[in-house]
Formats: C-alpha cells, sequence, structure tokens
C-alpha cells in the first residue's frame, strides 16, 4: 500500500509543481535569513569598534552603506 502510494504522488504534476515552488521558497526563505546574520554580525564588530574608539560612526555606517541615523538604530548605539 505505501508504495502504491508513493507511485500515486509521483505520478501527480501538481503535487510535484507545490513540492517544487514550496522547496524553492524555503531556498530562498534560508538565503535571506544567512544574508541578515551576516548583516547583524557586521553590525555587530562595527559597534564594538565604535565603542572602543577605534571607528567613527560616520566611518562604520559607511562601510556597510547605511546613513548615521540607520547605523545608530540598529546598532542601537
Amino acid at each position: 500500500e505505501i508504495d502504491e502510494a508513493v507511485e500515486t504522488v509521483k505520478n501527480r504534476e501538481e503535487w510535484r509543481r507545490e513540492y517544487m515552488t514550496l522547496a524553492l521558497e524555503m531556498d530562498k526563505k534560508w538565503a535571506e535569513g544567512k544574508a541578515e546574520g551576516k548583516a547583524e554580525g557586521k553590525i555587530e564588530m562595527l559597534k564594538e569598534l565604535v565603542q572602543k574608539g577605534m571607528l567613527t560612526i560616520k566611518d562604520a555606517a559607511g562601510m556597510i552603506g547605511l546613513s548615521e541615523e540607520s547605523f545608530r538604530k540598529q546598532a542601537m548605539l
């Protein structure tokens, strides 16, 4: 019965299309999450350098393409 059910699912084009759409969406969300994590890590690193007086807020913001105000908000300075 299980083999028959598996074959039925494999042969349903609509289900296959839905699965592929879901898989592509999951890949997209994973990539977005990965990029977001990298950006947060960069902000934290730059925040520490600003707090240690090694960088100005202007320089830190410029390194990641943010305005000073956006950098302050995201780094919670």
